[in-house]
């Protein structure tokens, strides 16, 4: 059986992790045996003429050289052509080939979109023999809202990296100095404006995009720096990795902080593969995921944080930070997603 790997990729520059959840994805790909199939561009308004005839010419090459009743997965969603590509699928499924996709993100939920935008999302999807969802929250999303073909789930995304560590004790926790690290485009953070004025117990270390720095008269918060998705995972300091988002400090509100009640945020991965347990709201989609293996604790807001973190001792804490590491080591080696295609391949081609 052919099998091959489909995306657009656009190019940039920055250092964020925008990219790295599908360089993983197409690395895994990569290495169980499926051939690339990449049609990149270059993010300039002057060139839309050109990527849009390359486009055209690309996918009509290919539905002339793939072979009938290959298998392709494709990164979902493609920046642009969401929409339309399901008449090139329709195409290819002329000559028995069967695809399935790899959700990155639900843009209509990202964006608090409505009832009209949410059918146009899944009538893409249904374009597909199977896709690869987030997580159950995520799942019954999709099924609540029209989806009706097979799925499978990824639970946590993986996120490579070539493990340095060095063989450590396990640390003492220390509530007096307790840090926390939040990772991430600072500058598309809402609630990131408002740590200044807060009065937290613990110091907040920052990584990333970050335009207007935090009050430096708060020694409690710092900003560290913005690192690639690759560095960054040795330059994080702070006991726990911190996941929220929204407009506000006291709950997960506006269209982003609604967004973490679906999706799995790729920081959690960064976090784990760190070693550093997770601080999660307690109405996030993963935040199961989170009890269940024991790698962190839920919470209602971020004052919040001190109060939950006194029922943490030494020993509690260990156990955590020792079940983030085991789950780190699978999630530096791509196992998760791994797993999920295997389910989907055994479903296509049982």
């Amino acid at each position: 059986m052919n099998k091959y790997h489909f995306d657009i990729k656009i190019n940039d520059r920055s250092n964020n992790a925008g990219t790295k959840a599908t360089d993983d994805c197409k690395t895994v790909l990569l290495r169980n045996g499926y051939r690339n199939i990449e049609i990149s561009f270059n993010k300039s308004k002057f060139l839309l003429l050109f990527n849009l005839l390359k486009l055209i010419y690309r996918l009509l090459y290919y539905i002339f050289v793939i072979p009938p009743r290959s298998l392709i997965i494709v990164q979902y969603p493609l920046k642009g052509i969401n929409l339309y590509f399901k008449y090139f699928i329709r195409l290819l499924k002329i000559k028995g080939c069967k695809f399935f996709c790899i959700i990155h993100d639900l843009e209509s939920l990202r964006s608090g979109g409505n009832q009209v935008e949410f059918k146009k999302e899944i009538d893409a999807l249904l374009a597909y023999d199977a896709v690869i969802s987030h997580n159950p929250c995520m799942s019954k999303w999709l099924i609540e809202n029209g989806y009706t073909k097979h799925f499978e789930e990824i639970v946590l995304f993986d996120y490579l990296v070539e493990d340095n560590r060095q063989a450590k004790s396990l640390p003492e926790f220390d509530k007096k100095n307790m840090a926390i690290a939040f990772a991430g485009n600072l500058n598309k953070t809402n609630f990131i404006s408002g740590l200044s004025n807060a009065n937290f117990s613990f110091k907040i270390n920052l990584y990333g995009p970050l335009k207007n720095i935090p009050d430096s008269k708060n020694e409690k918060i710092k900003w560290r720096g913005s690192f690639s998705p690759e560095n960054v995972v040795e330059e994080l300091e702070g006991d726990f990795g911190l996941i929220w988002d929204g407009d506000s400090m006291d709950d997960i509100s506006g269209p982003m902080g609604h967004y973490l009640k679906y999706n799995t945020p790729h920081k959690t991965s960064l976090y784990l593969v760190a070693g550093l347990p997770v601080i999660i709201p307690e109405n996030a989609a993963i935040a199961d995921f989170i009890r269940t293996n024991n790698v962190g604790f839920c919470i209602n807001n971020l004052a919040s944080i001190s109060q939950d973190t006194c029922e943490i001792n030494n020993a509690s804490y260990r156990e955590m930070k020792k079940n983030a590491l085991l789950i780190g080591d699978k999630l530096k080696n791509g196992w998760y997603f791994n797993q999920a295609v295997i389910r989907v391949e055994n479903y296509l081609y049982p």
